[in-house]
């Protein structure tokens, strides 16, 4: 293991480095938050912080898959939480909602980017639009912190995962994206994920309070700096853009 000092984090002290981490919402360093994974969505609630990464595909295409008849638009998600209080909180992976913009004519399984027929102007398509809840297809447990080492050979998610002091959980979700081909069109559309969590306190017996954590994703302007178009239409991620 590489020897981390408060300077590699940009303080004297570890004490103004821990400031500056909390400052900035840096996500817990893992195999998920490297230096080179950009953040798609982060946000902070009481004792609970969250971050979410895109599996990013060569091509940065969504995934396709057909069930029958009806194919599917895919995205891959990863979720990283962070318990950063003293209390230890439990928290609900299976229940959180990813909302995205969608068309009021959307119809589910349409094979075409939905449109407002009524839409004369950019403001007139603004307001055909409405938020509504994305279709999350599977959850599959990626890994965890334990005593302060990171554990990545377990593969259930409970429906409550418990987090005690600096702890960190990380999980894949897979988000039904319909009409999207590339990854930045889910993304240019996503609005928030919210994940319920309880918190729980050691030293006041029956203390409980539940929260939702809401990770707000990033405005369009500032994905327009993760992909960049090749010629012949190709596009490609934006590597020398690090945004963590």
């Amino acid at each position: 293991p590489y020897s981390l000092r408060p300077k590699s984090c940009g303080a004297s002290t570890w004490k103004r480095a821990f400031r500056e981490l909390s400052r900035r919402m840096t996500a817990p360093r893992t195999f998920l938050t490297q230096r080179h994974q950009k953040v798609a969505a982060k946000g902070c609630c009481g004792e609970i912080a969250g971050w979410i990464t895109v599996s990013h595909r060569s091509d940065c295409r969504v995934q396709e898959r057909r069930e029958g008849n009806n194919p599917q638009s895919i995205i891959t998600l990863n979720v990283i939480i962070q318990n950063i209080g003293s209390a230890y909180c439990a928290v609900q992976p299976n229940k959180l909602l990813v909302l995205w913009l969608c068309s009021r004519q959307y119809q589910p399984f349409a094979q075409d980017k939905p449109v407002c027929t009524n839409a004369d102007s950019e403001d007139d398509f603004d307001s055909c639009l409405e938020t509504r809840s994305a279709s999350v297809l599977d959850h599959s447990l990626l890994a965890r912190s334990r005593g302060g080492e990171e554990k990545n050979d377990l593969v259930t998610l409970q429906q409550k995962e418990i987090m005690f002091h600096y702890e960190w959980l990380a999980f894949q979700i897979q988000v039904q994206c319909p009409g999207c081909t590339y990854e930045a069109d889910f993304l240019e559309r996503a609005v928030s994920c919210e994940i319920p969590y309880m918190e729980v306190s050691g030293d006041q017996p029956g203390y409980e309070r539940k929260g939702l954590l809401n990770l707000a994703f990033l405005s369009t302007d500032q994905l327009q700096s993760w992909y960049m178009t090749l010629p012949g239409g190709c596009v490609t991620l934006n590597t020398e853009r690090l945004l963590l």
